[in-house]
């Protein structure tokens, strides 16, 4: 059973092999995958007889002959052909090639084409609509969702982050410019913000009550600071020895791919 699967197994069909050998197809993949023995170019979507013959038909005359007297003479599609001949690592000779680009520069109508100094009949009317005659826009439309400079609103989660914190924002010029409102208010104190750094809430002080977030429950901290206050390890000190040894799973996992990279 190996040696015939290890010398039928690249260019004839699983299913016709397992028909021989008596076994279930599944069965001979694995002997196959033991064997280390793979599909041949091509061969890999072959389930029939009948595509083995087309297939040697392709590859002979491929090169040399059009597309559509293929299609013709083996009365198959455009797209079984192009899928074929890709499989196969076939390709057209470059006299083929110069035919069918002479084919159509012989067909390019150049009718419709813009010509030199052409003025488009609707320049300058931007937006215009032929069935209103009159333009779409108008100055100062605004969008249909715009809103106000003041409103207010709550963001911070998203569908990667969807337990996110919400943090309440207010909008403050046009065309839709949103700052967050702890920010303004820190700022309004003592000027913006450093580089490197941001504001946040002091712990136990969060709240998306525009009222109560006022400058006793803010602070302005560094991003390593910031960093460090917000790594699981700080919240959980129980959860330190998970994550030391998933540190190291990974790190294993890491030089394993690398190594069969390598070797590869």
């Amino acid at each position: 059973m190996l040696a015939y699967v290890r010398e039928h197994y690249p260019n004839s069909s699983t299913k016709s092999i397992a028909a021989h050998l008596g076994k279930r197809e599944l069965q001979v993949q694995q002997k196959a995958f033991e064997l280390k023995v793979k599909k041949a170019p091509g061969a890999k979507g072959r389930s029939t007889d009948r595509w083995r013959v087309l297939d040697e038909i392709i590859t002979l005359i491929y090169a040399d002959m059009h597309n559509d007297e293929i299609m013709e003479f083996l009365g198959i599609n455009h797209a079984d052909l192009i899928s074929r001949a890709c499989l196969l690592g076939v390709k057209k000779s470059k006299k083929i090639l110069r035919e069918v680009a002479q084919r159509r520069a012989v067909n390019f109508d150049t009718k419709h084409q813009f010509k030199p100094g052409l003025v488009p009949w609707n320049k300058g009317m931007r937006g215009f609509d032929p069935v209103l005659g009159r333009g779409l826009y108008r100055n100062g439309l605004g969008a249909p969702h715009a809103v106000p400079i003041g409103t207010t609103r709550l963001r911070g989660a998203t569908p990667q982050f969807p337990k996110a914190r919400m943090y309440l924002e207010k909008k403050v010029a046009e065309p839709s410019i949103w700052v967050r409102v702890h920010r303004m208010v820190w700022e309004q104190a003592n000027g913006p913000v450093p580089d490197e750094h941001i504001v946040v809430f002091k712990p136990g002080q969060y709240t998306t009550k525009e009222e109560e977030i006022t400058l006793d429950r803010l602070e302005c901290i560094s991003r390593v600071e910031h960093a460090h206050r917000n790594h699981p390890m700080n919240h959980h000190p129980e959860l330190v020895p998970i994550y030391q040894l998933k540190s190291a799973i990974s790190r294993q996992l890491n030089r394993i791919k690398k190594e069969s990279k390598e070797t590869a």
